[in-house]
């Protein structure tokens, strides 16, 4: 298992649980491109850990993930079992760390909080190990 200092998936559950589920998500570590949250994957590094996919979008609200929706992937997640990158399949707990990685890549970028914002929408604040 994998280690880094950001939220765990219990965690990033519980303080998505505190926001309001229509509110829409996008990460704040690009200036040039807006991303919101994707695909739920074995992350590559570590395959017993979780990782979220960034999507690239316009920018637009119509088009960024919401609280709810990722909230949801997120439990749902809880019930599957994933694929390793090189083969194998991987149960996910409240316990596994979380990662923030591009497929098939080690980014080492994780969440460590979100951030509500006035416009309906919140910034999912990340750090890189």
């Amino acid at each position: 298992m994998g280690f880094n200092s950001g939220l765990k998936v219990g965690e990033i559950i519980d303080a998505l649980n505190l926001l309001s589920p229509s509110d829409r998500l996008y990460f704040g570590y690009f200036s040039t491109k807006t991303l919101t949250t994707g695909f739920l994957e074995s992350y590559r590094g570590y395959y017993e850990d979780l990782s979220v996919i960034p999507k690239e979008t316009n920018g637009s609200d119509a088009e960024l993930s919401t609280v709810g929706g990722f909230r949801d992937g997120l439990i749902d997640a809880l019930t599957k079992r994933f694929k390793g990158y090189k083969g194998g399949s991987y149960a996910m707990s409240r316990n596994s760390t979380f990662w923030v990685s591009e497929w098939g890549c080690c980014d080492e970028r994780y969440i460590v909080r979100f951030e509500s914002q006035k416009s309906g929408r919140v910034r999912i604040i990340t750090k890189k190990q």
